[in-house]
């Protein structure tokens, strides 16, 4: 199995409000990699993940609240246009 050469990315800014709004999905990669971690010290290993990533390589990608919605929206389409043409799943038989 090939590593993964990309971090996913994090959506949000880091800011109380969009904490607040997003449910600490502003700090995703974190959260995946210490998922017992309470969320609100995930911005406190941000940068060590940071580091962490650009020692090896991997891309760690950060954008603004609206960049990251727009980015959301934009592979939910995509996603929706690659189901489109699939067949109807098959009803249970009663």
């Amino acid at each position: 199995m090939p590593i993964r050469r990309q971090v996913h990315l994090d959506c949000l800014a880091a800011s109380y409000l969009c904490c607040g709004v997003s449910g600490g999905l502003n700090y995703q990669i974190e959260h995946h990699l210490f998922p017992t971690l309470p969320r609100h010290n995930l911005g406190k290993v941000a940068a060590a993940v940071r580091q962490l990533c650009d020692k090896h390589g991997l891309v760690y990608e950060h954008c603004g609240m609206a960049a990251g919605t727009w980015k959301v929206l934009q592979r939910l389409a995509a996603v929706a246009r690659a189901t489109r043409d699939l067949p109807a799943p098959m009803a249970a038989a009663s």
